[in-house]
């Protein structure tokens, strides 16, 4: 479900009969207390029972070449 800023209308906002059910949105600034590792494991979880899951993440920090080499483990995730 989409939720919209606060500041007015989301353009191009899917409808529910048309959005990515399957979809992830995790945004997140890259840094050791985030405990990204840990979300990563549970995905992985979830990939086990529902392989269509897609994982979009969204961010910046000290770590974050280190998360994305994690994620290219696994071809599901995708990193902007």
């Amino acid at each position: 479900i989409v939720i919209p800023h606060a500041h007015g209308k989301v353009k191009n906002t899917p409808s529910l009969e048309t959005r990515n059910r399957f979809k992830i949105v995790y945004l997140a600034r890259y840094a050791e207390e985030k405990q990204h590792a840990l979300a990563l494991e549970v995905l992985k979880k979830v990939l086990e029972v529902l392989p269509e899951v897609e994982l979009h993440c969204y961010g910046f920090g000290p770590i974050k070449e280190e998360i994305q080499n994690k994620i290219q483990k696994n071809n599901k995730l995708i990193i902007f």
